[in-house]
């Protein structure tokens, strides 16, 4: 399985609204993360869609709030000139088919470490593909998620997006080996065992810290040093 690494791009206005397309030119996927600016004004979404659309946008990320579910509901009756993706902040199953089934959006961003693990995401995939939404896989955290998250939807071919940061701290890349892009931005889903990902234990030896808990002056537990 391959997926798309797509940083995130913001901020929701650029100083100059041509400037992302004609940076990455004609044929690559533009999306633009709203960082929930609008909040719950409906208007204002569909008064920036109208202008982003002449750039092509795959989508417009999280315009509204977070628990603004009648407003997204709204802003898809009223069909935006953009798609629309959101639910990156979902921390439960029902949160996000609340997603699905009442706002409308053309695409919803899971992230497996928020929303409870593999199974719960598994549960959103497949009910994304019933209802004709796109999955997008939202790993802000580690590389070790992120192998964890890639098999929620590692079967569904045509959900291709793979959410990730393109920078970050040492410890969340250089914490498993095997995950890397390819020259066309591409990661591919390691075929071995479990997760398919080697743990490096240099990095876990240098970020490790032991841990004591005391209990009334006793020591109930003592962590070993690596």
């Amino acid at each position: 399985m391959h997926a798309g690494m797509n940083p995130a791009i913001g901020p929701a206005m650029p100083m100059s609204k041509s400037a992302a397309r004609e940076g990455i030119g004609p044929d690559a996927e533009l999306m633009v993360d709203a960082g929930v600016c609008w909040g719950n004004d409906v208007e204002k979404v569909l008064e920036r869609a109208k202008t982003f659309s002449e750039y092509r946008l795959t989508w417009l990320e999280e315009p509204l709030h977070p628990d603004a579910i009648g407003k997204y509901g709204e802003l898809a009756r009223r069909k935006p000139a953009v798609p629309i993706a959101a639910g990156e902040n979902c921390g439960a199953v029902r949160a996000a088919e609340d997603y699905l089934e009442n706002a409308g959006v053309n695409f919803i961003q899971i992230d497996a470490g928020r929303i409870g693990g593999i199974t719960p995401s598994r549960i959103i995939c497949e009910q994304a593909q019933k209802r004709g939404v796109t999955y997008v896989n939202h790993t802000f955290k580690s590389r070790l998620s992120l192998a964890a998250a890639l098999h929620v939807f590692a079967d569904v071919e045509k959900f291709r997006y793979l959410e990730y940061p393109a920078a970050g701290s040492r410890l969340a890349f250089d914490l498993v080996k095997g995950l890397e892009r390819d020259p066309k931005g591409m990661v591919s889903l390691p075929e071995r065992p479990g997760l398919g990902i080697e743990v490096n234990l240099n990095v876990v030896r240098e970020f490790f810290v032991p841990v004591r808990i005391e209990l009334s002056g006793q020591t109930i537990f003592q962590g070993e040093r690596l």
